[in-house]
């Protein structure tokens, strides 16, 4: 990898059908993978990269990223809304915008009145992000909210002896805030009500060597954790590829903040037009719903291979 390249996870999924067929041409010509959603995408950049996962403490790195120096055992505890199905339930995680962070900053407030206690177990927020503190670690989810999205949540529970706290502790947040007035408020203003919170990534803050890391573009605080943990570089998201090209002379890795289908739409392209054009070598994409794509520069040449199956092409747009 010696040779400039690019790593985005892209906040869009990749068989949504959105995309334009030029794109999905260009796209197709490269190596699809679809990634095991036992990790989350922090794994699966590092995998890329050839460097060894954490493997746990990932609430802690988060934590970091958002400025926190926690060196206590600590879980991630992040909003869901469960919705109820025939014979099971579905988790929607929340995105940008569609939270206010003072109403789950309240909602924390809430439940660390009722189950909270100073010296064993705090409930905290950090704008739509939350976070469990205890003093006695209980077991907790491996997976994120970005994870189990529109998926069946109790296949990515905790399991065995030890996931009987996680399950008493789950069933006590959820009454809570079924009785809580702010979810009330929220639903009859056409909001989707916080009717459960998952907990994940539960650990100690692990011990990271200092590595040499391509430059990130981010603001997402789980990547930014990492980095930082790694002594290595990062900034925010410029807000297109190529601004982001233009500031480094080298490799780097970036995650998009939540973006329309449009505008994800214009960073792919961008992204892959620099490939194209040789400014890169390779571009490695990383998709919401759990596709990787790698496009090289030489994969435009093949010019033979049509539009992969996995595209819905029904939307039929031509546009060059």
């Amino acid at each position: 990898m010696n040779d400039p390249y690019a790593v985005a996870v892209i906040p869009t999924k990749l068989c949504s059908g959105e995309l334009l067929s030029r794109t999905k041409r260009w796209l197709s010509r490269g190596k699809i993978t679809s990634l095991p959603r036992s990790k989350g995408m922090l794994d699966h950049v590092l995998a890329y990269l050839r460097i060894e996962s954490p493997g746990s403490g990932y609430a802690a790195l988060r934590y970091r990223g958002q400025g926190g120096q926690e060196t206590g055992w600590i879980a991630a505890a992040d909003p869901l809304y469960l919705r109820p199905r025939m014979r099971d339930v579905v988790a929607h995680s929340f995105i940008a915008g569609q939270l206010d962070s003072h109403d789950f900053e309240a909602l924390f407030e809430s439940l660390q009145t009722t189950l909270g206690d100073n010296s064993q177990m705090q409930f905290e927020s950090n704008g739509v992000h939350g976070y469990l503190k205890c003093k006695q670690p209980i077991a907790t989810a491996g997976v994120s909210t970005d994870v189990i999205d529109g998926q069946v949540p109790t296949k990515y529970e905790p399991r065995g002896i030890s996931a009987g706290s996680y399950q008493t502790l789950q069933t006590e947040v959820q009454m809570l805030l079924h009785q809580n007035s702010i979810n009330h408020r929220i639903e009859k203003g056409g909001g989707l009500p916080v009717n459960a919170l998952w907990f994940w990534g539960g650990g100690f803050y692990p011990h990271i060597k200092e590595c040499d890391l391509p430059l990130l573009f981010s603001e997402d605080p789980l990547f930014n954790g990492y980095w930082v943990s790694c002594g290595a570089q990062t900034r925010l998201w410029l807000g297109d590829f190529g601004s982001c090209i233009d500031k480094t002379s080298g490799s780097f890795v970036s995650v998009l903040p939540n973006l329309n289908d449009d505008s994800a739409q214009r960073q792919i392209e961008i992204l892959l037009r620099h490939v194209k054009k040789g400014d890169l070598k390779s571009a490695f994409l990383l998709f919401s719903d759990y596709f990787s794509i790698e496009v090289k520069r030489h994969d435009f040449f093949r010019v033979w291979s049509g539009i992969s199956p996995l595209f819905d092409n029904r939307v039929n747009d031509e546009r060059e």
